[in-house]
């Protein structure tokens, strides 16, 4: 749904979420991401062609440089035309001056509606004393933005700590199974940006394909795919080609398996991957049939030809020596076997079981990690990694700074 309506009532009436769900209480950082969630897509619904046209008012509740990563587009708030038109030199051009200064009225008017029902939204949806010290005495919330109010929350109630950060880039680079589809890679990636998003970090698109590559690459199977990404200009690296790119290599592949199961692929493998042929395999079958029969004899000769002994003795020697060829036979008919039965299943589509999802938390005190030597870094004080080496960065983060020169930086844990 998106709305053309220019009041405040009109905006949201037209909302896809008009009513959010009342926080009882101290907001957690759960029920501050869900309401950052609804009011993003609230945002989005107001149309305008501002900021690419794509996305809507998203720009008033998320901060430029996180706009910017999301469209592609910086978004140049619109300012006030005044209340009257500018008079022109020439008498015929002043329907067309007033009719673009109403079409300028129009969008400022809209754009400042848009952000006064998303400040609704939320002094509906938070109770007031956790919004009290943004309030003025005298203009309320009037001074004040829906992104600031929002930043608000998070910074004092729902503030990401470095527990939930690594928690989260450790689910992002959860092993990849490449039989299922890509879109499981990447939503796997993207819900984790959300995430950080949400807390006011920032994972620029340049990492994500990075983390993306990664994955793939641990699977073993887009080696010659990811060769030829990486000949692709850096400029052209973006998060959507990487996507689309990896897609159609994802569904060649599928389709390449199939095609060959169907033209007689078994058969093309054997030679290739040096699984036995037909007379091989019979050859080998033979043997353990003489290995069997000769234990058999054996066994008859030690139970009622006590005299064999010399013949018993050489037989075993025959049969130790077959035994030894046969074990090496068998190991590496095994190994092959195994290598053909993953062709087969893969030319049939059978995809391999996924990995067990990570446990989620069920209630009780969250399990923590070990204690490991700890380091600084200016975005989120002591921490296990330092300045220089943080990924995932709060605005104006400076590498230089250490626990001695903190920089103005973050006091976390100190």
């Amino acid at each position: 749904m998106v709305t053309n309506s220019t009041s405040v009532d009109g905006i949201t009436a037209d909302f896809p979420h008009p009513i959010l769900k009342k926080i009882h209480g101290e907001p957690t950082r759960k029920e501050i991401v869900e309401l950052h969630k609804k009011l993003c897509e609230n945002a989005a619904a107001v149309t305008s062609n501002l900021g690419g046209g794509k996305h809507g008012h998203l720009a008033l509740i998320l901060s430029d440089k996180d706009f910017l990563e999301e469209a592609k587009h910086a978004f140049e708030a619109p300012k006030n035309p005044g209340d009257d038109p500018p008079t022109t030199t020439k008498p015929e051009d002043q329907p067309s001056v007033n009719d673009r200064h109403k079409r300028q009225q129009r969008i400022f008017e809209k754009y400042g509606n848009t952000d006064k029902a998303l400040k609704k939204q939320i002094e509906a949806t938070v109770e007031e004393d956790f919004l009290s010290t943004l309030r003025n005495e005298l203009t309320g919330f009037n001074q004040v933005t829906a992104l600031q109010m929002i930043h608000h929350l998070y910074v004092t109630y729902g503030e990401i700590d470095e527990v939930d950060i690594d928690e989260n880039l450790v689910a992002m680079m959860k092993p990849y199974d490449p039989e299922l589809t890509l879109a499981t890679l990447t939503n796997q990636l993207e819900k984790g940006r959300a995430f950080a998003q949400m807390g006011l970090q920032t994972i620029s698109e340049n990492m994500m394909v990075t983390k993306g590559i990664t994955l793939l690459a641990n699977t073993a199977v887009f080696n010659d795919d990811i060769k030829q990404w990486r000949r692709t200009p850096d400029n052209e690296k973006t998060w959507e080609k990487f996507k689309s790119y990896f897609h159609r290599a994802h569904k060649e592949r599928r389709k390449a398996i199939t095609t060959a199961g169907q033209g007689g692929y078994n058969a093309k493998a054997n030679s290739i991957y040096g699984v036995p042929t037909t007379e091989e395999h019979e050859a080998q079958l033979d043997l353990q049939e003489r290995a069997a029969e000769s234990l058999e004899t054996i066994s008859d000769g030690l139970s009622t030809h006590q005299d064999s002994i010399s013949e018993l003795t050489q037989a075993n020697a025959v049969l130790t020596n077959n035994n030894t060829t046969m074990a090496a036979q068998m190991a590496q008919m095994m190994q092959q076997m195994q290598t053909l039965q993953l062709l087969v299943s893969q030319s049939h589509g059978h995809a391999a079981a996924p990995a067990a999802a990570p446990p989620t938390g069920g209630g009780g005190n969250r399990k923590r990690r070990q204690p490991l030597p700890y380091d600084y870094c200016w975005s989120h004080g002591k921490c296990k990694h330092s300045s220089k080496t943080c990924t995932i960065r709060k605005e104006g983060h400076k590498e230089e700074a250490t626990q001695t020169n903190k920089m103005g930086g973050s006091t976390y844990g100190l």
